[in-house]
């Protein structure tokens, strides 16, 4: 590519799971699969235009474990007295569910390049796909004790203004590496459901995301990462997700 085009392509898969005394089977303890496409082309030497794909997923099913039975209260999605049942284990979502596809394109600018330090903003127009048909969510009302509520999940589409800001760099000679990354997403236009008079700055996407990475060896590092997603269609509260990693790479070819 020419000095005045990047093409920026990441691929991310997080597992992790974990066993406890008080359940002896191994549960999901995270899950997931993020893909980034993004083409960037300078109109000038710090700024310039962008297209740019996404897609967030996890891997495996999902399920809320406990350690003894306990009373789910299930809203669905037609309506009419949730459905209680009484059970230890229970499923949410399927592999590849809920299923978030991501395009936008508009301006960028980077005011800071560097080994260092990199800062660099989006400005564009975006929108989303969200594929979420059949999945439960907890939605657990902290008032009631003697059940847990859940609430079945729906596909949408949304479609609004974005913005997002990342800054990244590398320190003591490429042995740490660290990124922070930011991203609002206003639904301007959006699927809505009979009595949803929420505007769109209360459905507003928001996703944090940061990464620290240390080099071990060559061939080894180890890497913590932090995620803070909110999808208010999908669902209400921010949703976290911590990750701490040894990561091992191997160079097939050079």
């Amino acid at each position: 590519m020419s000095p005045k085009q990047e093409w920026r392509n990441s691929l991310l898969i997080s597992e992790s799971f974990s066993r406890t005394p008080a359940i002896k089977s191994w549960i999901k303890a995270g899950d997931v699969l993020s893909f980034e496409s993004i083409y960037l082309y300078k109109l000038a030497s710090w700024m310039g235009v962008y297209a740019r794909f996404g897609m967030d997923t996890a891997l495996f099913e999902g399920s809320d474990v406990r350690p003894t039975p306990v009373k789910y209260s299930i809203q669905k999605i037609s309506g009419g007295s949730p459905e209680v049942v009484m059970q230890s284990r229970l499923r949410l979502t399927e592999s590849f569910s809920p299923l978030t596809l991501k395009e936008s394109a508009g301006l960028f600018a980077r005011p800071i390049t560097g080994v260092e330090k990199n800062l660099e903003f989006r400005f564009g127009f975006g929108a989303r796909e969200v594929f979420a048909d059949g999945a439960l969510m907890l939605a657990d009302d902290a008032g009631t004790t003697d059940v847990v509520e859940v609430k079945e999940t729906k596909s949408y589409n949304q479609a609004g203004g974005e913005f997002a800001s990342t800054f990244w760099g590398a320190l003591a000679e490429n042995k740490v590496a660290y990124k922070l990354g930011f991203e609002l997403m206003t639904p301007l236009i959006r699927d809505k459901d009979k009595g949803d008079d929420r505007s769109a700055l209360e459905m507003t996407n928001i996703e944090f995301k940061a990464a620290l990475s240390f080099k071990l060896v060559s061939w080894a590092s180890l890497d913590y990462e932090f995620r803070a997603l909110k999808q208010p269609q999908l669902i209400e509260d921010f949703q976290f997700q911590n990750n701490l990693l040894l990561t091992l790479t191997y160079t097939l070819f050079q």
